[in-house]
């Protein structure tokens, strides 16, 4: 099977404000594609949400004087280094106040700058110290350990009455005692990350990915890009150096080790069986089912417990069927990496968390086209385990969807949750980064599916060219090529914060990217709230 970590698996960032335009202050660096991941969470505790941007692919560089940026001879160059953008949140909006531009040559930080560090390909939010204000976990995983290229490290910012710090901030790698495993070239530890209360103590714990890690095999040695996930436990002094760590040959979990398995490539928590305590989501996008189903994917579930997380039997599939053919574009196919993406949240408003899973590889053999992309909705119900009560594939040609089933439209190869209309369920917003629009190909656009009692009562798309959005599309945008929802502003409803990092922002010669925010009305209708660039 191929590498699985594609080229349009690359995070950037963005920036928010009062409405109208906020600007990131970059602090001698030069960043591009701002807009590819984001991380949503409450860093200084005034109850206003946060956001964090992850910008993996900013050029750090030694020069002094910003404008010569533009010609690179004679610079120290250090490429893919990465960053971290945190704008927050307050009555006026996101940003509006204070922006914070953190990478590892910041004072404090672990590390230094180092080409292909990937510093904030990964971002998760969680209170790991229970002190009341949410940290930071930051993926670095092409981080070299020593001599060990991209065997990746996750860096921890704690956050404080002024937001997140630097100071007492901790560095984890597979090198560092009490870490399980040990140092390999590219491991890449750190790719995907996720935070919730597995064992109910209140305190957050973190899921650390480690897709690329090679499992030592009973005939055939190592068994490569098999995939490992590493637990970290919260305490009052913040993260523990002691972790547990699971396979697919660990005792419990399904399966077994696969070549380029890649489990823990994403990863989501949720309360998925309504007993309080938070459950995880592991995927494995390269799992094969079979002969005829090579690398279609699988969702392993983990039960959080008072004793921990705990492997379970449940996993959540396409199905498959009997014959070496697809019966309809239901059913799984090879390599269309169900479990690219992954998110949690309450869609029907019942109490517990419900599961939607992308697949944006899916390809559509009724019209030969590959690439289009679908979902998959698991709604769970209470269970001593886990209970699935209801499921729906979901498609650009399913019915009220907007659009249709193109080639390499990718729906669904980014998610993210929130309540936006504020009716106490979940809404599902499914980014689809490969959407022409019109004759501008790759412009890119956003599904919204608004859960409630009823779920799914109502839908709706959003991209550039959408009455009262500013600018336009273009070839090669992007739009929600990242996406991500938070209350920035205390009104009880999240904002919808889209990535575009393909857009060429102003007098710009290279593709800078910036981020789009959106407010939603109780009665669902979006509107454009702010745009966040760098200055």
């Amino acid at each position: 099977m191929k590498n699985l970590f594609f080229p349009l698996l690359l995070p950037m960032i963005i920036t928010l404000s009062a409405p109208g335009s906020a600007q990131l202050h970059k602090d001698n660096e030069i960043d591009k594609e701002i807009g590819w991941v984001f991380a949503v969470g409450d860093f200084n505790g005034d109850g206003y949400m946060d956001q964090a941007i992850g910008v993996p692919t900013t050029v750090a560089h030694a020069a002094t004087d910003v404008t010569t940026l533009t010609i690179f001879g004679g610079i120290d160059v250090i490429k893919r280094a990465g960053a971290v953008h945190v704008t927050y949140g307050s009555e006026d909006g996101i940003g509006a106040w204070l922006n914070q531009y953190w990478h590892q040559d910041s004072p404090g930080i672990p590390g230094i700058n180092e080409d292909r560090d990937d510093f904030g390909r990964a971002l998760a939010a969680g209170d790991f110290n229970g002190d009341g204000f949410d940290d930071l976990a930051i993926g670095s995983p092409g981080e070299a350990i020593g001599s060990i290229e991209e065997a990746g490290a996750v860096v921890i910012l704690y956050g404080s009455e002024v937001g997140l710090r630097s100071t007492g901030s901790h560095s984890y790698h597979q090198n560092k005692p009490g870490i399980s495993d040990a140092c390999e070239a590219g491991d890449r530890f750190g790719a995907s990350l996720a935070a919730g209360d597995f064992n109910g103590d209140e305190i957050d714990d973190l899921a650390i990915g480690t897709p690329n890690e090679s499992i030592p095999g009973s005939i055939f040695g190592q068994i490569k890009g098999a995939g490992m996930v590493h637990i970290l436990h919260g305490h009052t002094e913040g993260l523990s150096a002691s972790d547990r760590s699971f396979t697919q040959d660990s005792p419990g979990v399904p399966g077994g080790c696969d070549k380029n398995d890649a489990f823990g490539f994403a990863l989501a928590t949720g309360d998925l069986n309504g007993d309080s305590y938070d459950d995880l989501v592991v995927t494995s996008v390269g799992e094969d089912r079979g002969y005829f189903f090579q690398g279609s994917g699988i969702a392993h579930l983990f039960k959080g417990s008072a004793s921990d997380l705990q492997p379970t039997p449940s996993v959540l599939s396409q199905k498959t069927s009997i014959w070496p053919w697809e019966v309809n574009d239901a059913y799984a196919s090879e390599f269309e990496l169900f479990g690219f993406a992954v998110a949690c949240g309450d869609f029907d408003g019942d109490g517990v968390d419900d599961v939607v899973i992308g697949s944006p590889y899916e390809s559509k053999k009724s019209g030969d086209l590959g690439f289009v992309g679908a979902i998959n909705i698991f709604l769970m119900r209470p269970s001593s385990s886990f209970s699935v009560q209801a499921e729906l594939f979901l498609t650009q040609d399913s019915a009220f969807v907007p659009g249709v089933c193109e080639e390499d439209d990718y729906w669904g190869r980014s998610l993210c949750v929130g309540d936006l209309d504020g009716d106490d369920a979940d809404d599902i917003i499914i980014g689809t980064l490969g959407e022409d629009i019109g004759s501008d190909k790759d412009a890119g656009m956003a599904t919204v599916l608004y859960g409630g009692s009823g779920f799914l009562y109502d839908i709706r798309a959003l991209h550039q060219d959408t009455p009262g959005v500013p600018g336009q599309c273009e070839p090669g945008d992007f739009f929600s090529a990242s996406l991500s929802a938070g209350d920035f502003d205390g009104d009880g409803r999240a904002e919808l914060s889209v990535g575009v990092p393909r857009e060429v922002v102003g007098s710009a010669t290279y593709t800078s990217g910036f981020v789009q925010v959106f407010d939603v009305s109780s009665n669902r209708q979006i509107t454009w709230s702010q745009d966040l660039k760098e200055q």
